[in-house]
């Protein structure tokens, strides 16, 4: 079992009577160090846990067994707020990575990961936070990482009828980057924007009204938008395509409903009009 490079330092420690968790591959189980795992012809990365300290490390191919060792450097992370997140290490030179999933109570306190030499990219993910990313060189005496986790910005707002005033619920708020949300009981709506992925857009569609479609400014922060008010559709567009399509002088169009209101007037357009 090696460290990834020569020249690696390997503190023995007294680990037989502590409780062990292994992960490889992102599968975890109990372990119990010297214990032989299933062959692989593949070099694995492997994340060992033992009494809240963490080991990060490699088996080349054919290897079976975890030792009770472990790197003397290591990299101390500081993450502020203490909320669940999930770290992965990358060995800048081999590309080799790990995975290190910590709960709120975990980030509440120093990280310790003992790893070999080497420059590493530490990106850290959580839900309602930013990404960071930032390197990190082991040591046997670690200087403290600070990460600090920036919340995303929200897109806020209400989506209220425009002839009665009312709040419409259920209405469906996206971006033009694919972020999505409905509002709640109240028409109000509150949707997270990556700062790097800032959208132009955001479109607004409720059942039996026309779609209302806005310009969200160019903040990357909150953004509070006045009250969003929507009237009844009224007007359908109609395509025509095909060989026969020169040849309609007219279309009848039918009164839609939705749960029993009309979305606008039965009509007739002629051909001399746009469709």
């Amino acid at each position: 079992m090696t460290f990834l490079c020569l020249g690696v330092v390997f503190a023995a420690l007294s680990l037989q009577a502590a409780p062990h968790r292994l992960c490889v591959g992102g599968v975890c189980r109990d372990y119990k160090c010297g214990a032989a795992l299933d062959p692989s012809e593949d070099k694995r990365t492997f994340v060992y846990t033992v009494a809240g300290a963490r080991y990060l490390g490699v088996l080349n191919a054919g290897e079976r067994v975890v030792p009770c060792v472990t790197p003397a450097t290591a990299i101390e992370l500081r993450i502020s707020p203490s909320v669940a997140t999930d770290l992965r290490m990358t060995h800048l030179e081999t590309k080799l990575s790990w995975r290190v999933s910590l709960s709120a109570d975990e980030t509440a306190k120093p990280i310790k990961l003992s790893l070999a030499r080497g420059t590493y990219e530490i990106t850290a993910t959580a839900d309602h936070f930013a990404p960071f990313k930032g390197t990190g060189v082991p040591s046997a005496k670690p200087a403290p990482i600070s990460i600090s986790l920036a919340r995303l910005p929200r897109l806020m707002g209400a989506v209220l009828d425009s002839v009665t005033g009312r709040p419409i619920a259920r209405a469906r708020v996206t971006t033009d980057t694919l972020g999505s949300t409905v509002t709640d009981d109240q028409g109000r709506f509150s949707l997270e924007a990556q700062p790097e992925k800032w959208p132009k857009l955001l479109s607004i569609e409720a059942e039996g009204f026309g779609e209302k479609t806005m310009m969200v400014p160019h903040a990357r922060a909150d953004v509070s938008f006045d009250n969003v008010y929507v009237s009844d559709a009224s007007s359908v567009t109609v395509d025509l395509s095909g060989k026969a399509a020169s040849q309609v002088l007219a279309v009848d169009l039918q009164k839609l409903r939705y749960n029993g209101r009309a979305s606008g007037p039965t009509s007739r357009r002629s051909k001399s009009q746009r469709m």
